[in-house]
Formats: structure tokens, C-alpha cells, sequence
């Protein structure tokens, strides 16, 4: 639970920092901040953790003890090495581009109206800009 907390308020921090001081906006668009605070609770929380902790925990079991191991140690183990790259390329080439991508992105285009309609899905990178941009709740 401290990791979801956590996720979402350096989302909602990050985007409020972007908005002041990258884009030098003079108010804070609060939807937009919502909308990534949100991704930050539920896929940066609640998601990944899933994904890294328990799921990557069953598929590569010998990963915990090999990154716990002296650097010299880790050089000799060539089978700590391969699931670790395992690991790395499965959350680089199969998470991150199917999964944490059009996750961020959805949120991104849609912004706020898929919290505040409920109408966007997860192929609203498709909708029209009309829906996805809409001011109205």
C-alpha cells in the first residue's frame, strides 16, 4: 500500500512540476493532474508491482539471490546473469511496449475523461479527437 501511495503523489508531483515550470503555466490544469495521479495509484502502484514483485518472482525465482550477491560472485554466475537478462528483456521488448506504453499514452490522450465519463477504453488512442478532448464532464 506505502508503494501506491507513494507512485501516485511523485506522479501528481511530477506533472504538477512539468505544468509550472517546463510549460510555465500560470494555473494547474487539476484533470490532467488527476488523470496522471491516477496512473500513478493504479498501473505505477498497483500493476507494476504485481508484475515485478510476485509475477517475476515465480518466473525467474534465482534473480533475488543473484542481484544480492558481491559483484566478483556475480560474474560467475552465468545462470544468475541469463535470468536477469531474462527479466530485463521481458519487461524492456514485452511489458513496456504492449502493456506500460499504451497504458501511459491512453492517459495522456484521453487525459481526464476517462476518469471523469468513463467512456474511453483501452483503445482510446483511436477515439476522435472531439471525445478525448472534450471540456465537458
Amino acid at each position: 500500500m506505502f508503494g501506491v501511495v507513494i507512485s501516485g503523489v511523485k506522479t501528481s508531483f511530477s506533472d504538477l512540476l512539468v505544468q509550472k515550470v517546463v510549460e510555465r503555466r500560470e494555473t494547474v490544469d487539476w484533470r490532467r493532474n488527476l488523470a496522471f495521479a491516477s496512473f500513478g495509484f493504479i498501473y505505477l502502484g498497483g500493476v507494476q508491482y504485481a508484475i515485478y514483485v510476485p509475477l517475476f518472482g515465480r518466473i525467474f525465482p534465482g534473480t533475488a539471490a543473484f542481484v544480492a550477491k558481491p559483484f566478483r560472485q556475480k560474474l560467475k554466475d552465468t545462470k544468475g546473469i541469463l535470468q536477469t537478462a531474462a527479466q530485463v528483456f521481458l519487461d524492456q521488448a514485452v511489458h513496456h511496449p504492449l502493456m506500460y506504453f499504451p497504458a501511459f499514452y491512453m492517459t495522456v490522450r484521453c487525459g481526464s475523461c476517462c476518469l471523469w465519463k468513463l467512456n474511453c477504453n483501452w483503445n482510446g488512442a483511436y477515439l476522435p479527437d472531439h471525445v478525448c478532448h472534450s471540456n465537458s464532464m
